[in-house]
């Protein structure tokens, strides 16, 4: 455990109750996912329950990962992050969101994966980490190796996108509002700006070394979808739809460690 910027609460992390984190971190913002993660995936599992949230630590194929649930929006991000980075000794982390977003692009469809390169900010958090004018934008190698990853491992009916996605602060404002402004973006969801600021707060003021990346799986259309499943085909269950999600996850934490 470092401290840099929580508060000193003896061995554990105030919020989230963990006492370590491994280097290999997966997030989303429904603690299910997480159970669901470690249920299916992860061997050795530690749970560690507290104020609603939950964090597993344990192996998959042989790489210690911590997946935890972030809460949800910018501001819970920003209490839950900092203690996951701060409980792990090793400098050298990946941080990967797996959550879920509305579509905005219509030739998008129900399932399809969204990976982030920039955001269009529509919340202030990010921006009073790191300044009025910060753009967030995953790291490059670790979006390429989850963007290879989500092609190798579609479902029927699946499709993976790469370009801008919107991060808000007030979902369902937004997306009831005039959607023009967004322009090209793919899809808007809240939480990965304040994983690129947090990332990049770290590495300015500690010897931390981190990555993040993000992706996202299409749960509605804020705009029409012009989008048309194959002839013949037959779409997958939610419950598939949902671990293939958590798999690709996984997966490209354990490729962006073979690149190594």
């Amino acid at each position: 455990m470092q401290r840099y910027m929580t508060f000193d609460t003896g061995d554990k992390m105030y919020h989230l109750g963990i006492k370590r984190a491994n280097p290999n971190v997966i997030s989303g913002g429904d603690p299910d996912r997480i159970q669901r993660l470690a249920d299916n995936f992860l061997e050795g599992v530690e749970l560690v329950r507290n104020r609603g949230l939950l964090t597993a630590h344990g192996m998959y194929q042989d790489l210690r990962v911590t997946a935890f649930s972030t809460g949800m929006g910018p501001a819970s991000v920003c209490i839950t992050l900092p203690e996951v980075i701060e409980a792990c000794d090793d400098d050298d982390m990946l941080l990967l969101r797996i959550g879920t977003g509305g579509g905005l692009q219509p030739q998008l469809g129900q399932a399809h994966y969204l990976v982030t390169d920039d955001v269009l900010h529509d919340e202030s958090t990010s921006r009073k980490i790191m300044g009025s004018t910060y753009q967030a934008r995953a790291s490059e190698d670790f979006r390429d190796v989850i963007l290879s990853t989500a092609n190798a491992n579609l479902l029927v009916g699946q499709e993976a996108h790469v370009g801008q996605t919107v991060v808000t602060d007030i979902i369902y404002f937004d997306a009831d509002g005039d959607l023009s402004r967004y322009g090209d973006a793919l899809g808007m969801s809240m939480e990965f700006s304040v994983f690129c600021a947090l990332r990049d707060w770290y590495k300015a003021n500690t010897p931390k070394q981190i990555q993040a990346g993000n992706l996202l799986r299409v749960s509605n259309m804020i705009v029409p979808s012009e989008y048309k499943l194959p002839e013949g085909a037959t779409l997958p269950s939610s419950e598939e739809v949902e671990l293939a999600h958590i798999k690709t996850g996984l997966d490209s934490l354990v490729r962006m460690r073979q690149l190594e």
